[in-house]
């Protein structure tokens, strides 16, 4: 399967916006978003663009950005970017009612059903 860059540009948005969502990030959250990083293949110069354009984005911006790149994804793609962003949000072993509001929403736009 083929990572395309709006797949992990797409997952880097959503994965940022995730991490701080509870307003605490732990070494928990930071190691395993570096573990994605290694997996997905996301090369240092993708990373380092990508965060250049977190200054001129909003939440809303980031969080809007991100549906929509993962939303021109394959649903295999889809599955796989929820599968990580559910991981990311277990990753410091408490999940609170900010994170699962973002992944109960993110996989309603991505047009996955949860049952």
């Amino acid at each position: 399967m083929t990572l395309t860059n709006d797949y992990k540009i797409g997952l880097l948005n959503l994965m940022h916006l995730l991490i701080r969502s509870d307003h605490e990030i732990s070494a928990l959250e930071l190691n395993f978003f570096e573990e994605i990083r290694r997996e997905e293949k996301i090369d240092d110069k993708l990373f380092d663009d990508f965060r250049k354009t977190l200054n001129n984005k909003s939440e809303k911006e980031i969080y809007s950005d991100g549906l929509a790149l993962i939303g021109r994804c394959s649903t295999s793609l889809k599955i796989r970017a929820f599968r990580l962003l559910t991981g990311m949000a277990l990753a410091d072993k408490n999940i609170d009612s900010n994170e699962t509001r973002f992944l109960l929403q993110s996989s309603k736009s991505f047009g996955l059903h949860l049952e």
